[in-house]
C-alpha cells in the first residue's frame, strides 16, 4: 500500500467555484481582502521559483478577484 504521489508533470485544472455572498458582516472587510487576495495572486503569478502551471492558476484566481 503506496502513497498517492502528485503527477508534477500536468497542469492543474483551473475551475471557477461560485464567488461567496456578500453579507452585512463580511461588507466591511471586503474590499481589504480582495485587495489582499489580489496582492497575493499577484505575485504568486510573478515568481519564478513557482511552476508554469501554477502561475497559470494565480494569474486566473487573480482575473477572478479583480472582476468580483
Amino acid at each position: 500500500m503506496g502513497v498517492n504521489q502528485p503527477n508534477l508533470g500536468t497542469s492543474p485544472q483551473i475551475s471557477n467555484p461560485p464567488m461567496a455572498a456578500h453579507h452585512i458582516t463580511t461588507l466591511k472587510v471586503w474590499p481589504q481582502a480582495k485587495a489582499l487576495a489580489a496582492q497575493f495572486w499577484q505575485k504568486a503569478a510573478a515568481d519564478g521559483r513557482i511552476s508554469e502551471g501554477f502561475r497559470t492558476l494565480a494569474q486566473a484566481n487573480l482575473a477572478v478577484v479583480l472582476s468580483a
